[in-house]
């Protein structure tokens, strides 16, 4: 019998007024964590928080953050799928006095976009509505549309370090640093999109946390084959039979190594989509639902990982079924 100890849930858990650490992977649909113009937004099949507007507009999300340490880190994964612009810039508040992140504040944000052609990231502090830089990436690094995690760091002495991994993925390089103990933390963090009508679905993000410190994970393991493998998969939901009326496909890993999902892709013969940008431990379940569609009569599901390495796939047809109907 399986262990269903080990599936995977991503919860969260239901928002405070003080929250010291701010942890969301957008693993479960609803934004019960944020405030603002969260009609905006969804949760897209990739488990991750999308702008979803229709219009050109200013939007924004906000939740609390009043963490009780001096030594502090933000992590984002952040994507624009547009070259940024005066009318097209997201910011990541790291801390603001109040929860309209829109209107004059104090606090600190980062600037992704700007007009003309050297965006970079940049680390302001904002004083009401005066701007003061604090430091800033070389310039042109973001000026096309782009995938980037960010981890910024600050100290009990001011010291703020922005680190980046332009590819999106965890393998970050520091890119500027300043000092400014102007403000300690307000009370707020969260996201602010600005946005003409044809990027008005363009701004994505994941992983968010803001707390104390984390301690620099130790490189993940490399997935050799039928590490991560297809226990199970459902491509005919329909009618529906004592389950939901849903592909699925169910992947397990039978190592001993444990495996960082971001960047692999699940798929069939003919397209991939990402896979949940989740952490997997040996003997653990993943169900992934978000997938292209699965052929009723035959077709090859496939796993491949970061560098496009198939990691497991099969090849079912009609024969696999023990069912006539």
């Amino acid at each position: 019998m399986k262990n269903y100890s080990n599936i995977i849930f991503i919860f969260l858990s239901t928002m405070c007024s003080a929250q010291t650490v701010v942890n969301d992977d957008f693993g479960v649909d609803d934004l019960d964590l944020w405030s603002g113009t969260t009609s905006h937004f969804m949760i897209n099949a990739s488990h991750q928080l999308q702008l979803n507007d229709v219009a050109a507009g200013t939007s924004y999300l906000a939740t609390t953050f009043a963490p009780d340490e001096d030594e502090l880190e933000w992590n984002v994964y952040v994507r624009q799928a547009f070259a940024g612009s005066g009318n097209n810039y997201g910011r990541i508040y790291l801390s603001s006095a109040q929860e309209n992140l829109t209107q004059p504040t104090n606090g600190y944000y980062l600037q992704l976009g700007e007009a003309g052609s050297n965006d970079a990231v940049e680390l302001f502090r904002q004083d009401g509505t005066a701007l003061v830089s604090v430091c800033r990436a070389a310039n042109a690094t973001i000026a096309g549309s782009f995938t980037i995690r960010i981890k910024v760091l600050r100290d009990n002495e001011g010291l703020w370090k922005v680190m980046i991994d332009y590819s999106g993925g965890t393998e970050f390089t520091e890119v500027a640093s300043g000092i400014d103990v102007t403000y300690t933390v307000g009370g707020w963090m969260g996201m602010v999109c600005v946005y003409t009508a044809g990027n008005a679905n363009k701004f994505f993000y994941d992983d968010v946390y803001a707390g104390p410190l984390r301690p620099d994970l130790p490189p993940p393991d490399v997935a050799e084959t039928n590490d991560v493998v297809i226990n199970e998969f459902f491509a005919d939901p329909s009618p529906p039979v004592g389950l939901p009326e849903q592909e699925f496909v169910e992947v397990y890993n039978r190592s001993s190594k444990t495996f960082d999902l971001h960047g692999w892709k699940i798929g069939d013969a003919t397209s991939l989509v990402s896979m949940p940008s989740l952490v997997i431990h040996p003997d653990e379940y993943v169900v992934i639902t978000s997938l292209p569609s699965l052929n009723n009569s035959g077709d090859v599901i496939r796993i491949v990982d970061e560098d496009g390495a198939v990691i497991d796939s099969i090849n079912y047809s009609l024969s696999w079924y023990q069912d006539d109907s």
